[in-house]
């Protein structure tokens, strides 16, 4: 099995467990995974992080950049899932570790290149949550856009019409197409509808505008804090990725839960 592992999920005890059960069974790290564990005090935060995983470190894949991953699916949107895993940081994996623990002990030099690291990823997260707010303006406008049968059925529970559901697609599609264009390449994305349902950013699209349908059945994105959407928003990159593999390992249900709403939908819907 090889499985996306949410950052919240690192400590766990039932990640040691997974890891321990088959040695076949692999974690799979994503670059905003490894963004999160320099959060905050990053020589304390990367260290626990990478605890567990240090002890099965030839049971870790590491993935490459984001940016990476949507360029070469633009490119080549058949590419296969072992084309996604960065092979220089999977193998240097082990000594990483070794090297959190040298930094640990009190060498100066690491000490500074992850507080380097600790520094840029708070960057990263400022900015997430800064777009986080322009991204609850939008999902306000989307909800208008959406007709009152629409809405209701989201806020409801209710399973969609088929123009709903049409609308929903629209969305995703539009979302898509969006992150495509703002790649620092100015990407176009795949244009036949199933290489591109193949693709991260299609599969980002979708778990995004789950997790939209969820904040607008609560009222809107405007109730929700802008750390939390921030969080959120990072958490489904998590289950983006998942799809592509044998599952996710998250503590928080209702990221577990979106994963498994995208899961049906790529399996059951899109086909």
């Amino acid at each position: 099995m090889r499985k996306v592992v949410d950052a919240n999920y690192l400590r766990h005890p039932d990640l040691d467990k997974y890891l321990l059960s088959d040695r076949q069974n692999i974690a799979v790290l994503t670059d905003f995974a490894c963004m999160e564990s320099y959060k905050g005090d990053a020589l304390e935060v990367i260290a626990k992080n990478t605890e567990i995983l240090s002890r099965h470190s030839n049971q870790v894949e590491v993935l490459k950049a984001t940016q990476h991953i949507i360029a070469l699916q633009d490119t080549h949107p058949s590419a296969t899932v072992d084309q996604l895993v960065d092979p220089k940081q999977t193998t240097g994996f082990a000594w990483f570790c070794k090297h959190v623990k040298r930094a640990v002990r009190g060498d100066g030099r690491i000490r500074t290149q992850i507080m380097e690291h600790g520094r840029a990823a708070s960057a990263h997260f400022d900015k997430a949550r800064k777009d986080a707010v322009t991204l609850a303006d939008a999902i306000s406008e989307v909800t208008r856009s959406f007709g009152p049968a629409h809405v209701r059925a989201l806020r409801t529970g209710m399973p969609l019409s088929p123009e709903a559901a049409q609308e929903m697609m629209k969305l995703i599609l539009g979302v898509a197409a969006e992150i495509f264009a703002s790649h620092p390449l100015g990407l176009t994305g795949p244009q036949e509808a199933k290489r591109l349902l193949g693709t991260y950013v299609f599969r980002y699209s979708l778990a995004a505008c789950s997790l939209a349908a969820r904040w607008i059945s609560v009222g809107g994105a405007q109730m929700v804090k802008p750390d939390r959407l921030a969080n959120d928003i990072t958490d489904m990159t998590y289950v983006a990725y998942a799809t592509f593999f044998d599952g996710l390992l998250s503590k928080d249900q209702k990221v577990v839960e979106i994963y498994d709403e995208c899961r049906f939908l790529l399996d059951e819907v899109f086909v």
